[in-house]
């Protein structure tokens, strides 16, 4: 044995002297040879003729009294042939992915320097230049989140570091492992197919089989839909010439942008008409399909993918009768974002609230517990049998067919009986799921029934004030997912099982009942018991994590494509809506490319892209987060900038954060499409500026004027081009900031400049 040095200051290698098969000493390999076998150049050493076993030194505790030569024998014995080449079957194969990890550093330093050099021409050509450019594709073609090696810390970190550090860690921690069989393509294509369900790709839209169809099996009834509706909804559907139909002249309008739209039919179904019958007669028998002599619009019959395509949903492509009817107002949904806002930090001083709102004492630190719960066939649990005639399906069939004796005539206004032979088309009784009002009735209807054990102030809200916990149980409805939170258990308990009564009672099927679990799992994301933090779910996270690595790892994309992608990142950031403010270049880019070709991603969109990878598991809400002692306040103007800061205590900040100032703004409807109406947004309470640009906006966008009264709560207006403003009741509902809070003596300045360059 002997050690011998390389150059350039390596660790020695050392050289272990094996004998050939005749038993002779073998001469050792110039340092050439040495060298190129350290840096991993030499495929075979057998191969040069120098019968020796190249070894890095490793660490290894031994007893040097009682040294042992086993590894070296069997290493001779084993790796050496008989005519002196060494055994290496695999030794190819891992030189060969030694090299390709080499490469593939080597390929990330040089689009990192890349990138590097591009930032800095841009800094130097100045500010004029667009950097979202296609000249900078090519950096950022890496997936990783670094380019580089995370390089070591050079000391030790401070103690605010460490508790970054640990805080970081943790939550990925609490993310979990990777759900078993995902992958970044496929978590890519599962992304991208989550359009609307009018794309009709073929990723979302699944073949017609009747065995699959669930609502076809089950015992839901439909229920007529003003029976389930709170009074005021209920007048919608009993009035709809009043509140749902548009007018005949935007009508006629719709049609002349329309002339030749046909509504989409599945496949099969259009081709077979023994299974278009057939899925006839069991939707007669489930009455969710009857007859008309005549029809308003046409609607056709498709169905997509339910989760892991262990079912298919039915859904009615309803985009004729969304032109002809008028667009729903916002629906209040209680999504992850609103379920965000509730606030869990309880000081003693809240107390006697919390006795009196659960009926008893509170310990404190307390947790919060949760109940969940999903209604089966929601759409299908209601019928609209008053609007069937505008979802009429274009296939006329004979009453005898399908044994029809009579029929709802709306001119007469009552049955009449009609001739075996007369013609007849099929119209859709039930809540059409694609109706632009299904959504907006469903979720109405669903809490409206549970309003009758948990009061209807207490619901969770997105776009409203969060209801407060100290006054009891708080309910969410999102569609058909349901859920009751609260920090006594018991109390939670009670009202979530009333809500299920009154449920029933009305007509709804419940099932996936889940109460007191450590961790509730509702509309996708997790709240955990006794830390009272929000996260999303698991598998969520991972998909979204390794989307975005395939992405990153494409040279080019749809703009279509990354749209869709994009707003899974900004859905799954309502948790933590700072993180909304990672994309600015990619937004440029999709709205630069809506032509459904592939484009180069530039630089500027990789590099906001890996800053989303890197965040994706740090995205949690902790709502028992306690109030800082002071509050900033910051403004600027054309002059100059001012930042300042004044004590306040948490009940003063519960008050304030309860509102948002976005709420001010209400949609304003502008054109009709199809069935997908563009909407503004414009202010009914703050005043119009009386500038050029904002009459020319106005007057673009079709907007009525400020004094007009289109835009006041409860008023409804008419543009000159004839197009109807619906009013947002949430107009007014942002009150102005207390007087206490607007005292200047309280406030101190942080820094007041003047700008710059003005």
């Amino acid at each position: 044995m002997r050690l011998c040095s390389l150059e350039g200051g390596d660790p020695p290698l050392r050289v272990s002297r094996a004998h050939c098969h005749d038993g002779t000493n073998c001469r050792p390999p110039p340092p050439t040879v040495i060298r190129r076998a350290w840096q991993g150049r030499v495929t075979g050493v057998g191969a040069v003729g120098w019968p020796f076993l190249f070894r890095k030194p490793t660490a290894a505790r031994r007893n040097p009294k009682h040294p042992t030569f086993d590894a070296f024998d069997y290493n001779v014995r084993g790796n050496v042939d008989e005519v002196g080449g060494a055994r290496a079957s695999q030794y190819g194969e891992w030189i060969a992915e030694q090299q390709k990890a080499e490469a593939k550093a080597l390929k990330s330093t040089r689009e990192w320097r890349e990138e590097q050099a591009a930032d800095r021409r841009r800094a130097n050509r100045g500010a004029d230049k667009d950097d979202s450019d296609e000249d900078d594709s090519v950096g950022g073609a890496n997936a990783d989140v670094f380019p580089l090696p995370v390089p070591l810390w050079l000391s030790r970190p401070t103690r605010l570091q460490s508790a970054v550090l640990q805080r970081l860690s943790s939550r990925v921690v609490a993310s979990g492992a990777c759900t078993k069989g995902l992958t970044p393509k496929s978590c890519f294509e599962d992304v991208i197919k989550s359009k609307d369900m009018y794309s009709l790709s073929q990723c979302n839209v699944a073949p017609f089989n009747i065995d699959l169809l669930k609502v076809t099996k089950t015992a839901t009834v439909p229920k007529p839909a003003t029976q389930l509706l709170p009074e005021a909804e209920a007048r919608y559907l009993e009035q709809p010439d009043e509140f749902l139909i548009r007018s005949p002249a935007e009508i006629d309008r719709w049609c002349q942008l329309n002339p030749n739209f046909q509504p989409y039919w599945d496949e099969t179904l259009r081709r077979d008409k023994a299974a278009r019958y057939d899925l006839y007669r069991k939707l007669v028998a489930k009455s969710l399909l009857g007859f008309r002599r005549r029809i308003k619009a046409k609607v056709g019959l498709f169905f997509v993918w339910k989760s892991e395509r262990k079912g298919i949903r039915m859904i009615v492509d309803a985009r004729m009768p969304n032109g002809f009817h008028r667009q729903p107002p916002k629906t209040k949904l209680g999504g992850a974002a609103a379920l965000a806002e509730l606030d869990a930090y309880f000081e003693e001083s809240d107390m006697p609230q919390l006795t009196e709102g659960y009926g008893g004492p509170v310990e404190l630190p307390c947790s919060l517990f949760g109940c969940t719960g999903d209604v089966s066939d929601a759409f299908y649990q209601f019928s609209v049998e008053s609007l069937a005639d505008w979802f009429g399906l274009d296939d006329p069939v004979t009453a005898a067919e399908f044994g029809v004796s009579e029929v709802w005539d709306d001119e007469l206004g009552r049955l009449d009986s009609v001739h075996p032979t007369e013609k007849l088309f099929p119209v859709f009784l039930g809540m059409p799921q694609g109706w632009a009002w299904a959504l907006h009735f469903c979720n109405t209807a669903v809490e409206y029934g549970m309003s009758r054990a948990i009061p209807p102030t207490q619901f969770v809200k997105e776009g409203m004030p969060p209801p407060d916990l100290r006054q009891g149980p708080v309910g969410s409805v999102y569609v058909d997912n349901i859920g009751a939170f609260g920090v006594v258990e018991k109390v939670v308990a009670t009202s979530f099982e009333k809500s299920v009564e009154s449920l029933e009672r009305a007509g709804f099927v419940l099932h996936e009942i889940d109460k007191a679990s450590v961790e509730v799992v509702n509309v996708g994301i997790v709240l955990h018991r006794d830390e009272l933090k929000i996260r999303h779910t698991r598998k969520r996270s991972w998909r979204l994590y390794l989307a975005l690595k395939h992405v990153l790892q494409l040279r080019c994309i749809t703009a279509e494509a990354l749209r869709v992608v994009a707003g899974h990142k900004v859905h799954y950031f309502s948790l933590c809506r700072p993180g909304l403010s990672t994309l600015h270049h990619t937004y440029k880019f999709i709205y630069k490319w809506l032509d459904q070709r592939a484009h180069v991603i530039p630089g500027s969109v990789k590099r906001e892209l890996r800053s989303v990878v890197g965040l994706v598991f740090q995205v949690e809400k902790d709502l028992a987060a306690p109030y800082a002692d002071k509050v900033y306040c910051g403004d600027s103007s054309s002059y100059g900038f001012c930042f300042q800061w004044s004590p306040s205590s948490a009940q003063e900040q519960r008050d304030l954060f309860r509102f948002h100032e976005r709420w001010r703004f209400v949609e304003v409807e502008e054109g009709i499409g199809l069935g997908l109406g563009t909407h503004h947004s414009w202010s009914a309470e703050l005043d119009v500026p009386d500038i050029a640009y904002v009459k020319w906006l106005r007057k673009r966008l079709g907007l009525p004027a400020a004094d007009s009264g289109a835009l006041e709560p409860g008023q409804r207006g008419t543009s000159r081009e004839g197009r109807r403003f619906q009013s947002v009741d949430l107009v007014g509902l942002v009150p102005r900031l207390p007087d206490s809070l607007l005292q200047p003596s309280r406030w101190r300045t942080v820094v007041q400049r003047k700008w710059k360059h003005p």
